[in-house]
This record gives structure tokens, sequence and C-alpha cells, in this order.
């Protein structure tokens, strides 16, 4: 006679949620901050800030429009991958993340 074992599956891991996430904020966006002043030429002139709303956390990117396409990257490709690893960062918090880039209307 054959025993079936059943295995359970692994909780995932508990995250506080009413605690302050400041810090946990903050370091994201001083991770994204360092990541894109590495990407373009001048770093002076990027800096990123954050604004909390209730589970959301946008990150504005400020930047110069000479910049704007080495942070953006060809056919969105960097920026893009930023967003998806600071999901990923941000969703083990508990909190979603979205990085919002400047726009410069064409002269």
């Amino acid at each position: 006679m054959t025993q079936v074992i059943r295995m359970r599956k692994p909780s995932p891991p508990s995250v506080d949620l009413s605690g302050d996430l400041t810090p946990q904020r903050e370091t994201l966006r001083s991770f994204l901050e360092n990541a894109l002043k590495n990407l373009v030429d001048n770093g002076k002139n990027v800096s990123v800030s954050f604004s909390v709303g209730e589970r959301t956390t946008i990150y504005n990117v400020s930047c110069t429009q000479e910049e704007l396409g080495k942070i953006i990257g060809a056919k969105g490709k960097t920026i893009n991958s930023l967003r998806v690893i600071s999901l990923a960062m941000s969703s083990r918090l508990g909190f979603r993340s979205i990085i919002e880039i400047p726009y410069f209307p064409e002269s």
C-alpha cells in the first residue's frame, strides 16, 4: 500500500502593516537615488523624493532634460528595471511603490 505524504505550503513572511515604514521608504529612496546618480554623467542634477499614500509610495525623480535619456534607457529598459526592483523591495515590506520621472515637452 502506498502512503501519501501531504506537505504544507510555507507561510509568507509576516509583515507588520501597523508600524511606521518611513525608514524602509527612505532606504529605498536612497537606493534609487544612488542608482540613478551612477547612470548619468552629472549626478548632482539628480534627486529622488517620495510622497506617501495609504498603501502606495510615489518616488519622484527630478533631473535635467539632458540626463533623462540615460535614466529611461533604450526603449525604457533601464527605468522599467528600476521599477521592478523597487516594487519587489517594497512589496516585501507591505507597501506598493511607483517611480515617476519628469516630462519635458518638446520645444
